[in-house]
């Protein structure tokens, strides 16, 4: 809904004037669609629109059983309370019904009379229904029904008809953009109906309710009669508005403007208006140096302005700041030349802090505040500033002055300004900064794992063991952990191999504890992972002021389980695949592997020339995280490239009767995919037509060869230059290279029971 509301009461007020005694008017029906109605506001004319829909309709009169001769003539009218006429339908002819309709497209008075007039001819006795509906913003908001019985000559009776809007002020902000340092804007209420009845408002007796709906802790009021801020609500009466103005007096941070909504309300009738602030254009970036120090050591403090492009300025030499301790009283002290103590003001960048020598382990908070210019001169909000005098120092003096609130109605609370200062700390500056260092050591410590907790396995599911992770702050205020697990396997046997590994994210829901003990049993999201080399890396924020960063090496390994069960494996390729592809796939791994997807060790099986992966010795050079640490995975790539090899194999004879064994390269040399014999470039490739299919065997056998490397069978055509020549398959001469298709045929034929 629009900011700014309007409340709309409307009254109808019937006045018969007649001139006889013989005519009545009864109200037959009365409906009250919506008696009081909210309406937003129309930014374009702060105005509503009223539509008034007469209608009448002349009816039988029941003891003659006609119309007895009966006309009509009607005239209606809309006006003001000041008498000015908004709409008129003249006289015109009526008989037997009809309608007319009145719009008033911007209703800003505080009273509509609605006049009707009708006349009849001939002395006639007769019936008119009347019927009356108001639209308000285009919803029916009133409908009325009555009748008219009597004798109706010339200029017999007029209705009158009030409506009133109940609509008296209009509450606007005039200057709706506001910078800060310095920014003030006052309100007004414009009424502009000096004709109108002293009801509903009063502008001099009833008060006017402001409130700050959203914002209180960037903007308040500041009321000219007491000379006092207030924050949230005020009242006061209409004819003292302009004593009363809005201050942006407390620092918008971010790149967004906000828009801040005030309420105000009286006698039920309520106006909404918004006043938009504009964020400071930088903000204070405290530094620490170090941010953790020994007991008895020093840390730098120094400051600089965080501009909101993302750039740091450096302040001017002689910029001035205030600087106070919030938390870690007992820690150390704030040094300011040779004085010492847990607050100052009016004091030169760098700022010394120095922990006690016999602290313990805490943090120390602190809260630096810039001390704004004026006029070239360095001067506390706090303070009252008398003696400057200039234009523009006493515009700031003031604002200074209106910053001061009343003894009873301090600032509402912020997320920064909830704590308890140090005893004597007393900020004031309205532009700063709340930063957090340690003193006495570490601020975090991890308790589990350890050196004593051991190692852990995948298990043969395979599913990722069980890992407990606690962790204890110290030092520190509760805030909000965030974690990730990086697993990285670095031990390879090949120098220079890509580094495989994972980072998983600690989800949040996961960290059941207490603090300052966090505690949590690993969720692996679903991911298979292994190495040994794992980092938990931690980011704890220390609500609402720094952040805190460790990582740690967790002195453990997660490796693979050293023997998976064979029955598992092959079980797992039976409900894969059916027959007699899953014996193949089994005999597959049978050469590969030997049923291992690990060595002895736990480190996943890979052997160079130039990689096999695993139960399948899937030759990639970049397997993927599941290929390497889950089997199953492994074995479902595996089954990928049999099944790729096997459709290879099964249209290598066609290949041949095509001529398509061959292709081009981007060097436009001719590649072989397929051997035939003999090679020769001036007559080859040809297209051997009579190129035999395979039988199960040779199929096969080129399947477990192409999984491999290289081809099992080629085409020996009996007249190499005849393309219809007949020929055979005959196996690779280089038998050595080229036996794997022999052995697991051998293997297929002589399939060992207990693998089925």
């Amino acid at each position: 809904m629009n900011p700014k509301l309007q409340t709309i009461i409307l009254v109808l007020i019937f006045i018969l004037l007649s001139v006889t005694a013989q005519a009545q008017v009864f109200i037959k029906e009365k409906v009250e669609v919506n008696p009081r109605t909210i309406l937003s506001y129309s930014p374009a004319t702060n105005a509503h629109s009223v539509r008034f829909e007469f209608e009448w309709a002349a009816v039988v009169v029941p003891e003659n059983n006609h119309f007895y001769n009966a006309n009509l003539n009607v005239k209606t009218e809309v006006k003001d309370n000041c008498e000015n006429s908004l709409g008129l339908n003249d006289w015109a002819y009526g008989w037997p019904s009809g309608s007319q309709t009145i719009n008033i497209t911007n209703a800003n008075a505080y009273r509509y009379d609605f006049f009707i007039g009708i006349n009849g001819f001939y002395d006639a006795y007769q019936f008119v229904d009347l019927t009356l509906r108001i639209y308000l913003d285009n919803n029916l908001d009133t409908l009325y029904n009555w009748r008219i019985m009597g004798n109706v000559p010339d200029y017999y009776e007029t209705r009158h008809h009030w409506v009133w809007i109940t609509d008296k002020f209009n509450f606007q902000i005039p200057y709706p953009d506001l910078d800060f340092m310095g920014s003030i804007t006052d309100m007004n209420y414009n009424p502009d109906y000096d004709c109108s009845p002293n009801s509903g408002v009063s502008l001099v007796k009833d008060m006017l309710n402001l409130t700050i709906l959203n914002g209180t802790e960037f903007v308040s009021f500041y009321d000219y009669r007491t000379e006092e801020t207030v924050y949230g609500s005020i009242s006061v009466h209409f004819n003292e508005l302009s004593d009363i103005d809005i201050q942006y007096d407390r620092p918008l941070y971010g790149t967004e403007d906000k828009y801040i909504v005030i309420e105000a309300e009286s006698n039920g009738i309520v106006e909404r208006d918004s006043v938009k602030i504009k964020p400071l254009d930088y903000q204070l970036e405290v530094i620490v140096e170090p941010d953790t120090i020994a007991p008895g050591d020093t840390a730098i403090v120094t400051v600089t302005k965080k501009n909101n492009d993302g750039t740091i300025t450096d302040f001017d030499s002689g910029q001035l700041f205030e600087i106070g301790m919030l938390d870690g009283c007992v820690l150390g002290n704030i040094f300011v030349g040779a004085d010492s103590g847990k607050y100052f003001t009016d004091v030169p960048q760098p700022m010394i802090f120095k922990a006690d020598a016999n602290a313990e382990v805490g943090t120390v908070k602190l809260r630096v505040g810039l001390i704004e210019q004026i006029g070239g001169i360095s001067k506390s909000v706090g303070g009252n500033g008398n003696e400057l005098t200039t234009e523009k120092e006493a515009r700031t003096l003031s604002f200074n002055k209106i910053r001061k609130p009343t003894a009873n109605n301090a600032p509402p609370p912020t997320p920064e300004n909830t704590e308890n200062f140090c005893p004597g700390v007393t900020p004031t500056q309205r532009i700063y900064k709340n930063t957090e260092f340690v003193v006495g050591g570490d601020w975090i410590e991890l308790i589990e794992p350890n050196n004593e907790t051991g190692d852990r396995s995948i298990t043969a599911e395979p599913s990722m063991p069980n890992l407990h992770i606690k962790l204890r702050i110290k030092g520190l205020v509760q805030g909000t952990l965030k974690c990730s697990l990086k697993v990285n396997w670095k031990n390879l046997d090949q120098a220079g191999h890509p580094v495989y590994g994972a980072t998983i994210e600690v989800p949040a829901q996961d960290q059941n504890s207490l603090f300052p003990i966090y505690e949590w049993d690993m969720n692996w999201n679903n991911i298979i992972v292994g190495g040994d080399d794992i980092k938990l890396d931690v980011e704890y924020t220390s609500i609402p002021y720094k952040v805190f960063k460790k990582t740690f090496k967790v002195p453990i390994k997660v490796l693979g389980k050293d023997q998976i069960e064979e029955t598992s494996i092959r079980g797992y390729v039976s409900t894969q695949l059916t027959e007699p592809f899953a014996s193949h796939m089994k005999i597959v791994i049978y050469f590969e592997s030997t049923w291992e997807q690990f060595w002895g060790s736990g480190y996943p099986k890979v052997v160079y020339h130039p990689h096999d992966w695993g139960l399948c010795g899937l030759s990639k050079e970049r397997p993927t995280i599941a290929e390497i640490w889950n089997w199953k995975e492994n074995v479902n790539s595996g089954i990928q490239i049999l099944m790729e090899k096997y459709n290879w194999s099964l249209g290598y004879p066609q290949r041949v009767r095509n001529g398509t064994t061959w292709y081009i390269d981007k060097k436009g040399k001719k590649q072989w995919r397929d051997p035939i014999y003999p090679h020769s470039d001036d007559w080859y490739p040809h297209a051997y037509t009579n190129a035999l299919n395979f039988n199960e065997e040779q199929v096969w056998k080129e399947t477990h060869q192409r999984y491999l490397s290289g081809a099992y069978w080629r085409w020996y055509p009996n007249d190499p230059r005849n393309r219809n020549s007949t020929g055979e398959w005959k196996a690779e001469p280089s038998r050595k290279k080229h036996r794997r298709g022999e052995l697991a045929w051998e293997k297929f034929i002589n399939f060992p029971p207990e693998w089925r």
